[in-house]
């Protein structure tokens, strides 16, 4: 995504004219990669990036660039029941999300599992 967030004209604060919009990065990218075999399993990828950002209207505070990855892998034991494990963060990148003015890390690396349970004529 390419977004040219800027404050174009608000009369109230013409300070704040020209300068981005918070949280809002001019440069960011998602991506999944999924392979399905119902047979077999299911494995997922997902990525996201961003680039610089500022938490603040005044464009004061700003909020490093940062990259992050999540896998997802399950497998279905039977045409009800699919047991699951995702990790998110895999990098484990203590990216910042929030800086005004205290720095707010994002999460560390996650781990969860468990089983889904499939209901209704699939």
């Amino acid at each position: 995504m390419f977004a040219a967030a800027k404050v174009v004209e608000f009369p109230a604060n013409r300070t704040l004219e020209g300068l981005l919009i918070p949280q809002v990065p001019p440069h960011q990218l998602t991506f999944q990669i999924r392979y399905n075999n119902p047979s077999l399993l299911t494995v997922a990828f997902q990525g996201r990036a961003a680039r610089k950002q500022f938490d603040d209207d005044q464009n004061l505070f700003r909020l490093e660039p940062y990259f992050t990855l999540d896998g997802f892998v399950s497998r279905r034991l039977n045409r009800r029941m699919e047991i699951f494990c995702a990790v998110e963060n895999v990098f484990n990148q203590r990216y910042q999300v929030g800086k005004t003015p205290l720095v707010t890390l994002a999460p560390p690396l996650l781990i969860r599992g468990g089983f889904r349970l499939h209901l209704g004529s699939n």
